[in-house]
């Protein structure tokens, strides 16, 4: 596996703070409600967020945080979630993979000057790291809200 360092660590904030948090374009910006979430897990030197999305919102079903961490809670982090599994969910995925951007995404959202410096979708090193990802499938936005405070507490407290 390779894990999140402290030199990946700040490029993956240098492309968060100045090209993921002032995105405005529909598609590729931050889905509301995320914003303080993100930025307060990045808050944490041991987890990086790469890629995420609120569900519900767009009538998807699906909200999901797809992240890196250090090696050094790796162990702690399966911990964390098998209680958070426990907890109230009835479809909620643990992976460890990168996301699959489909040229559809591409051609549905538009691709222009601002999204070209997002790094998720430029940058083929990207996703070149252990990509772990927290995933809910529910039409209930109140879960969607829940899970995403779960994972925010779970995350930013590694």
């Amino acid at each position: 596996m390779k894990f999140l360092t402290a030199e990946l660590k700040k490029k993956y904030m240098e492309d968060f703070n100045m090209n993921v948090l002032p995105c405005i374009n529909d598609y590729w910006a931050i889905d509301s409600g995320l914003k303080e979430i993100l930025i307060n897990i990045n808050k944490n030197q041991n987890v990086q967020t790469l890629f995420s999305k609120r569900g519900v919102l767009r009538g998807d079903e699906q909200s999901y945080i797809y992240f890196a961490i250090t090696k050094e809670v790796n162990q702690k982090l399966i911990q964390r979630f098998a209680s958070l599994n426990k907890k109230k969910y009835d479809e909620l995925f643990f992976l460890i993979n990168p996301p699959t951007i489909f040229e559809s995404e591409f051609e549905e959202a538009g691709y222009d000057e601002q999204t070209n410096s997002l790094s998720c979708l430029s940058n083929k090193e990207h996703f070149n790291i252990s990509v772990f990802t927290l995933t809910i499938f529910d039409y209930d936005l109140k879960k969607h809200i829940g899970f995403l405070n779960d994972v925010n507490n779970l995350l930013s407290s590694l």
